[in-house]
C-alpha cells in the first residue's frame, strides 16, 4: 500500500548584524555543529552548511508536523531560555530575527539603544566606514548617523583618528 511522506527542504541564511565579520574562523566549525545539532533536535537532517565571516547558509530537510514550524521555533527558544525571535513577513518571504541572549553583548543594546549599538558593531567590523555607508547599512539618514556618532564621541565610546577623509574610527573600551 503506497504512503505519502512530506519532507520540506529549507534554505536558511543567518547573517550577522550589519553584515559585520563576526563569525570568526576559530569557532565557525562549532557554530556549524551547533546548528546541525539544532536541526537534528527538530527531527530533521542537515544537508549542507557553509558560509563566511558575515553569514551562514544552511540547507536542511525537516518533517512538517501539522504546520507548526513557527510554533516549534518559539518552543525551542523558550526551552533554551533565549529571547523569542522577531517575525517579519515580506513578499520575499518570512524573516526570523534571533537576538543574542541577554548579557551576550555586555548589555550594549540596553545601554545605548539599537541604532547606537549597531553603529559600534559596524565601526568594529570596518573602522574606515563612512557616515554615508553607515546610513545605508542601518537605514538611517546621514543626520541621524551624525547625531548618534556625536553622542558616542561625547560618551568617549568611540574616537575619530585622523581626518574625516582618510582617517578611521576607534572603539574604546566599554565603561564598567
Amino acid at each position: 500500500m503506497p504512503s505519502t511522506y512530506l519532507s520540506l527542504h529549507h534554505r536558511h541564511v543567518f547573517s550577522t548584524t550589519v553584515r559585520g565579520p563576526f563569525v570568526a574562523p576559530e569557532w565557525r566549525a562549532r557554530l556549524h555543529d551547533h546548528l546541525c545539532a539544532a536541526i537534528h533536535g527538530l527531527g530533521g537532517f542537515p544537508e549542507g552548511i557553509g558560509g563566511v565571516t558575515d553569514h551562514v547558509h544552511l540547507l536542511a530537510g525537516l518533517k512538517e508536523i501539522g504546520a507548526r514550524g513557527i510554533e516549534r521555533i518559539l518552543e525551542a527558544c523558550r526551552a533554551a531560555r533565549t529571547p523569542a525571535p522577531k517575525l517579519r513577513y515580506e513578499p520575499s518571504g518570512l524573516w526570523v530575527k534571533f537576538a543574542l541572549p541577554p548579557g551576550e553583548v555586555a548589555g550594549l543594546d540596553e545601554k545605548l539603544g539599537e541604532n547606537r549599538a549597531a553603529i559600534i558593531r559596524a565601526i568594529t567590523a570596518d573602522p574606515k566606514v563612512t557616515v554615508v555607508q553607515l546610513a545605508r547599512q542601518l537605514g538611517l539618514s546621514t543626520t541621524a548617523v551624525e547625531n548618534n556618532l556625536r553622542y558616542l564621541k561625547t560618551q568617549k565610546l568611540i574616537a575619530r583618528i585622523g581626518p574625516a577623509k582618510g582617517g578611521f574610527w576607534q572603539v574604546n573600551e566599554a565603561k564598567p
